[in-house]
């Protein structure tokens, strides 16, 4: 439910409610154009103040309109009266901040701008909260917390410190240095200290496992591997200097290695193919895209991915690069111990090639990163062929199918390879591609329910609908809630590989 000062705005916006639009806000300084704390913790907070000098007006304005799965309501400038009544009050400084004329030559003249965001009607709840307020302030973000939340006597719900650029960046302080003039100005508000402490960047994850104030918990949930939200400490921690209690277990729950994977032998062993392939997720058209392992590897640990237009020569090398990993060991493996049968066409494509390798999490990488350990069989043939002999043959189903920007025809419900996965359906279809994310909104196949689970904004996981749903062709039913600790991941534009 939208705050009484956000349910009518007015269209041109009327008077800013500064105080209102502060209480529990999140606040980001140096915040450059990242949409991540909106994405991550929009379903919670309505109201994001970013501040940052080094960002003219001009780039902001232009940027306001791309907020994806929203439209802009409406937005004005703010005059400096309007954000600060009784005048600007600068920090004051002590010897350890740093020295504010080092990065005079990258500030850009002040301004502010405030707007007000719906969200898309053809767009699903879970993407976000209905309606949101971004206040941009081109400004210094230490001196900038102080002059709002000390003259209007409140404290934001969040200080996000994510890559706030100090050292060869163009930040004169250290916004993560609990001695230096952000934290310091943080702490000492009369109205308190915000609850959490979003923190992260876009180095090494390990880097951002610890809060780096000490008044908020030594470990955070994690909302994606570089990125992290932490709580502050209750009274009583603080007082007996409570900094190192025990890491709670991570959000998401891991499966444990089965039975087939937890030895797998030497590397000349027989690969156990019938265990292998069941309730494992089939990527047909894979390339060298590791998002299925990425956003599923928490529930599933046998991946097997197809694609006649790979090179034996390009999986070797990949191989030895998955992130956060290390090869327990992969071999080839002979033809004859996939395929029982060619597919029923001349034209399907034989495979060429077949590795198989099994996979240890690095011990230096936290869980939340990914499985314990986790199968991956590449076979350089066609999708449709493999499918046939793989899975019909065998009689046996996978658990996902993806297609991820297939080509070829393989989304048609029609189409052969449809078929051939309705003889054997999985529970889940993964479903999404590099194009515009309305795209992807809805399952490409009848069998699957029309909305589904958003992994990232171009990606969704779909569940098979059941007998009954089928039998009365109910293809429009309501939206499923998304998972407790699910979030939106709607502005994320990289594609994670091998």
């Amino acid at each position: 439910m939208n705050p009484e000062w956000l349910s009518n705005p007015g269209d041109p916006l009327g008077p800013i409610p500064m105080r209102e639009l502060l209480d529990h806000c999140v606040y980001y300084p140096a915040a450059g154009l990242d949409g991540d704390p909106v994405k991550y913790l929009g379903k919670d907070f309505q109201s994001f103040v970013y501040v940052d000098y080094g960002v003219g007006r001009e780039p902001v304005l232009t940027d306001l309109p791309n907020f994806n799965g929203y439209q802009l309501f409406s937005h004005r400038e703010v005059l400096q009266d309007e954000l600060i009544p009784h005048g600007w009050v600068p920090p004051e400084l002590q010897p350890g901040d740093g020295d504010p004329t080092r990065t005079a030559d990258f500030i850009r003249p002040p301004f502010a701008i405030w707007a007000i965001y719906d969200r898309k009607a053809a767009v699903s709840p879970e993407h976000g909260p209905e309606r949101f307020s971004l206040l941009y302030i081109g400004g210094d973000g230490a001196a900038t917390y102080h002059s709002l939340f000390y003259s209007h006597k409140v404290a934001p719900a969040v200080v996000a410190v994510i890559q706030p650029g100090h050292g060869f960046g163009r930040n004169w302080t250290n916004f993560e240095d609990p001695n230096q003039v952000l934290a310091r100005l943080v702490r000492e508000n009369p109205a308190g200290m915000p609850d959490y402490l979003l923190y992260g960047g876009w180095g090494d994850g390990d880097f951002y496992r610890h809060a780096p104030w000490p008044e908020y918990q030594t470990a955070g949930r994690v909302l994606h591997g570089r990125l992290r939200l932490f709580a502050r400490r209750t009274e009583e921690q603080l007082a007996i200097g409570n900094f190192d209690e025990p890491v709670p277990e991570p959000v998401a729950k891991t499966v444990p290695v089965p039975a087939w994977m937890s030895v797998p032998g030497v590397p000349t062993s027989p690969i156990p193919m019938k265990e292998l392939l069941d309730r494992c997720v089939y990527y047909p058209a894979a390339g060298l895209n590791g998002d299925p392992i990425k956003y599923l590897g928490r529930y599933f640990q046998s991946f097997v991915y197809v694609d006649n237009g790979v090179e034996r020569e390009q999986v070797l090398r990949k191989l030895r690069n998955f992130r956060g990993y290390d090869g327990f060991w992969h071999r080839e493996v002979p033809l004859d111990d996939l395929v029982l049968e060619q597919g029923p066409r001349p034209e399907d494509h034989a495979p060429t090639f077949a590795i198989w390798a099994v996979f240890m999490r690095n011990a230096d990488v936290c869980p939340e990163h990914g499985p314990e350990q986790f199968s991956l069989l590449y076979i350089g043939g066609g999708g449709v062929a493999m499918y046939y002999s793989l899975f019909n043959h065998r009689r046996i189903a996978p658990a996902v199918v993806a297609l991820i920007q297939p080509g070829g025809g393989f989304e048609g419900p029609n189409n052969t390879f449809a078929t051939r996965v309705r003889l054997n359906p999985p529970d889940h279809l993964l479903y999404g591609g590099w194009d515009d994310g309305d795209l992807y909104q809805h399952a490409p196949w009848p069998e699957y329910q029309t909305t589904g689970l958003i992994l990232h904004k171009r990606l969704r996981l779909f569940a098979r609908r059941t007998d009954e749903h089928l039998g009365r062709g109910d293809i429009d039913e309501p939206e499923p809630k998304p998972k407790p600790d699910g979030k939106v991941d709607e502005f994320d534009d990289e594609v994670d590989d091998l």
